[in-house]
C-alpha cells in the first residue's frame, strides 16, 4: 500500500497488521496512522533495499507529439512516509496497539516527520529512522555487567597495558645512586675514630684497648663503675 502522490494513509484493524515482506509507505507528502485494537503492529521482513518501480508519465500535446517521462524508482519495505521527490512535505506516523506490540521488524521505520508509538512492547527499535520528534520510544535500561573471574582479569591486563604504554613524559624518573665510600679512603684514620679513641680512657680509668661501645664488654679491666660494682657478687 504506497501513495505517489499527496495523500494520508489510515489503517484501522481489530486484530494484527502485518506487512510482511511488501510495505506501507507514502512518498509524496502526508500522514500515516495504524490502528491494532487487539493485536499487534509488524513492520515485515521485507529488505530496505527493494526497488518500488513507479509507472512512466505519457503525455501528449495537440500536434500529437508524446512524451514518455520516465520516473525514478523508490526503494523500501516496512512502515513509514518517505521523502521520495524535491519539495516533499515530511509525514508523521502514528502506531497504536494498545494491547499489543509494535515491532519494527528487519523491513523498520521511516519517517521523515515527528513519530509517536503507543503500544504495550515496542521491540527492534534500533531500526527506526525519524528526522523529527519520537515519542512514546522506551528508554534502554544501563546494563552493568557482572564481575565475574574474566572481567576482573582484563581489568587487570588493561591496567598493566595503560601503565606500559605511558608517554615518556608520563613515567616517573628513575635516579640509581651508588655510594663508592663514607670517607676515610686514603688511609689516615678518621675523625670519629680519634675522637674515641682518645674519649675511651678518660672513662672510669679503663684501659686505652677496651671499647666501651664493642657489644662484648669486659668487668674487671680498670676501675669499676657503680653500675658494675652493683652487678657483681661478693665472689
Amino acid at each position: 500500500m504506497v501513495t505517489l502522490g499527496y495523500g494520508n494513509i489510515n489503517i484501522f484493524a481489530r486484530d494484527s497488521v502485518t506487512v510482511n515482506r511488501s510495505r506501507i509507505l507514502i512518498f509524496a507528502g502526508g500522514d500515516e496512522m495504524i490502528w491494532s485494537t487487539f493485536g499487534d503492529i509488524d513492520a515485515g521482513r521485507g529488505a530496505k533495499t527493494t526497488r518500488v518501480v513507479a509507472a512512466s508519465d505519457v503525455n501528449t500535446n495537440a500536434n500529437a507529439v508524446t512524451r514518455v517521462i520516465e520516473r525514478a524508482d523508490m526503494s523500501g519495505s516496512g512502515i513509514g512516509t518517505v521523502e521520495a521527490f524535491t519539495g516533499v512535505q515530511p509525514g508523521e506516523v502514528d502506531l497504536i496497539a494498545p494491547v499489543g506490540t509494535v515491532n519494527f521488524g528487519d523491513a523498520g521505520v521511516r519517517v521523515s516527520g515527528n513519530f509517536n508509538v503507543a503500544a504495550r512492547f515496542v521491540v527492534n527499535i534500533d531500526n527506526l529512522a525519524v528526522k523529527g520528534e519520537v515519542k512514546g520510544i522506551p528508554k534502554d535500561d544501563v546494563k552493568i555487567a557482572p564481575l565475574t573471574l574474566d572481567t576482573k582479569d582484563r581489568a587487570a591486563a588493561d591496567a598493566v597495558k595503560d601503565a606500559t604504554q605511558q608517554t615518556p613524559s608520563d613515567r616517573p624518573s628513575v635516579i640509581i645512586v651508588e655510594f663508592l665510600g663514607y670517607g676515610g679512603g686514603d688511609g689516615e684514620p678518621r675523625q670519629d675514630e680519634d675522637n674515641r679513641s682518645r674519649r675511651a680512657p678518660e672513662r672510669s680509668g679503663q684501659s686505652p684497648a677496651y671499647d666501651p661501645g664493642n657489644p662484648v664488654q669486659f668487668v674487671g679491666i680498670g676501675k669499676l663503675t657503680a653500675d658494675q660494682a652493683a652487678k657483681a657478687d661478693a665472689e
